[in-house]
């Protein structure tokens, strides 16, 4: 079982412009109904397979905590805290990272798109405490060109 990311076509612009804001990015669990489409351009794309609220899940998801962008003359990488759902009992097969504001005419996009298990099968857990673990490296990592 490994994770596949996947990224949605104006998340690269919305980097680009610099319009950002690391401080308002917050993740989601979704059902298996949905597949991903990187036309999506708002997270009312994807709040309808969003896991409802109950049994540890609150609907919105987690605020992730950023540390802002880091970099040299090699490249950049953001990192964010790894996030936890306690006592959780629910059924999902994806993990969406969005931002909760504005930006470039994007009401609230989604970002990136976690398929967690690509074979792909469900993620189901009862009472148990899941955490989403962010790559020490980055949560975003490029190269300056």
């Amino acid at each position: 079982m490994a994770v596949q990311v996947e990224i949605y076509a104006h998340t690269a612009k919305i980097i680009a412009e610099g319009s950002l804001n690391w401080d308002n990015m917050r993740v989601i669990l979704v059902n298996n109904g949905y597949v991903f489409d990187a036309s999506h351009a708002t997270i009312a794309d994807v709040n309808p397979y969003e896991l409802s609220t109950g049994g540890g899940y609150t609907s919105n998801g987690i605020l992730l905590v950023s540390e802002g962008p880091t970099g040299d003359a090699g490249g950049f990488a953001v990192d964010c805290n790894d996030v936890m759902w306690a006592s959780l009992t629910a059924t999902f097969r994806r993990a969406v990272i969005y931002q909760d504001v504005t930006h470039s005419g994007y009401t609230r996009p989604p970002l990136f798109s976690y398929l967690l298990d690509d074979t792909p099968n469900d993620i189901i857990i009862t009472d148990t405490d899941y955490s989403l673990i962010v790559d020490p490296g980055g949560l975003i990592k490029g190269v300056w060109a």
